[in-house]
């Protein structure tokens, strides 16, 4: 439940919705990337989140699920989950 009040909120500061343009939307844009930043950063490790993203055309959205996980040592991985379109741009690999 935390995690699904913590992606609310960040889909809330999205420059898109909030219906701003030219310099606002560029100092809501920056606002948002750092928040974003800070809560990347503040992944443990070996501990992940999960967010929400996807694409959109006039024509169509399309949801994915998003997981950075701090692997330790500094490093981090991303993972696109995606089972619809676009499948032949996510290639699957998993680890031994």
């Amino acid at each position: 439940q935390i995690g699904c009040e913590a992606c609310i909120k960040l889909i809330a500061l999205l420059p898109h919705s909030a219906g701003a343009s030219g310099k606002q939307l560029d100092t809501l844009f920056l606002n948002f990337i750092n928040i974003f930043v800070s809560l990347i950063g503040n992944v443990k490790a070996h501990q992940q989140i999960v967010i929400p993203g996807g694409w959109q055309t006039p024509e169509t959205t399309h949801l994915c699920l998003y997981i950075v996980r701090n692997c330790g040592d500094g490093t981090y991985s991303f993972t696109v989950c995606n089972t619809g379109d676009g499948l032949q741009y996510h290639p699957s690999k998993t680890d031994q």
